[in-house]
């Protein structure tokens, strides 16, 4: 008895194959597109990231008025409370005069005690036509220190100070921008798989040398009873090992290569967050900050703060050569 063989045409075609895989690669993509454009849809309400921050800009605020007035020498009057008049705008009002050139150094650090890393625009208004006296981006500030009008007084006993939050650049753009950039993969994947003739090449295989990547790591830098790890990203005191986040490495690594040397804030900024553009959300001081948490386990060793100027790392019995 001869047994025929089945032929199923579904599984041994591998036109069919292709056709069916084709097509489940292009649900797979549809399903893709949809949750993406539901997930890029909760993007269009920045002031949901400021709901976050509310009472800690208020606080922020009070903070700073309360600074201002003190510096004044007014350590009586009453501040009142801080309003949010705007989906991304906090007021608040001052009823004494105050010094405009100390509004951006303590609105800053206010900002920054309370963890607040969103970029702002601040206005200082009348009280009695709220038209604008002054004003200035935080970029202005993080740039030279020094803000527009920062020299002009300001005599005036009742003015508003009104802070203003940047939305996020991804919730102002049109939905349709997100739509293009999910299609576009989608059709250079079309493209790939119908209208560009097939390569025969076989792909070449690179592969980087141990030996290479061994010697692209920085040697470990020798500074009072520290090491600095700087490709690993850690602080190395003893048994105890520092994990440093990417800004916080290069940073330190400023500071140590230049030892006993003043850095000015701008070429801090520069150096540190050069391929950001400009500095904007977290701040120098915080992350010095941060490093001096870090150091004060060898008392010899401290980060100084140069008024008006920026820091200075300082290693006592070292001189600006840092031991490899």
């Amino acid at each position: 008895m001869h047994c025929k063989k089945l032929y199923l045409p579904h599984l041994t075609d591998h036109q069919s194959l292709e056709k069916i895989k084709t097509t489940l690669i292009y649900l797979g993509l549809l399903a893709a597109a949809v949750f993406s454009m539901q997930f890029v849809g909760s993007l269009t309400a920045p002031q949901k990231e400021l709901k976050l921050y509310e009472d800690k800009i208020n606080l922020a605020l009070r903070r700073t008025g309360h600074h201002l007035l003190k510096s004044a020498g007014d350590s009586i009057t009453e501040i009142p409370p801080v309003e949010r008049i705007g989906d991304n705008t906090w007021r608040l009002q001052l009823n004494h005069s105050f010094d405009y050139a100390s509004l951006p150094t303590m609105l800053h650090q206010s900002m920054g005690q309370y963890g607040i890393d969103v970029p702002y625009e601040v206005a200082v208004k009348r009280c009695d036509n709220k038209k604008i006296q002054l004003g200035y981006h935080l970029n202005d500030y993080l740039k030279a220190g020094v803000v527009p009008c920062q020299d002009r007084s300001e005599t005036m006993n009742c003015q508003f100070i009104e802070v203003s939050f940047t939305t996020n650049a991804a919730a102002t753009r049109s939905p349709w921008f997100y739509m293009w950039a999910l299609l576009t993969p989608f059709a250079y994947f079309l493209w790939i798989r119908f209208i560009k003739p097939p390569s025969h090449k076989k792909p070449v295989l690179t592969a980087i040398p141990v030996e290479l990547v061994a010697a692209e790591r920085e040697p470990l830098l020798q500074f009072g009873t520290f090491k600095l790890d700087f490709t690993g990203q850690k602080l190395i005191y003893g048994d105890k090992v520092h994990s440093l986040t990417f800004r916080e490495a290069k940073l330190l690594h400023l500071f140590v290569t230049h030892a006993n040397q003043i850095l000015e804030r701008s070429v801090i900024i520069e150096k540190v967050w050069a391929d950001e553009g400009v500095l904007v959300g977290r701040s120098v001081d915080m992350f010095v900050s941060r490093l001096r948490k870090m150091l004060k386990d060898d008392p010899t060793i401290q980060i100084v703060a140069v008024h008006g100027i920026g820091y200075r790392l300082e290693i006592a019995g070292q001189n600006e050569d840092i031991n490899v």
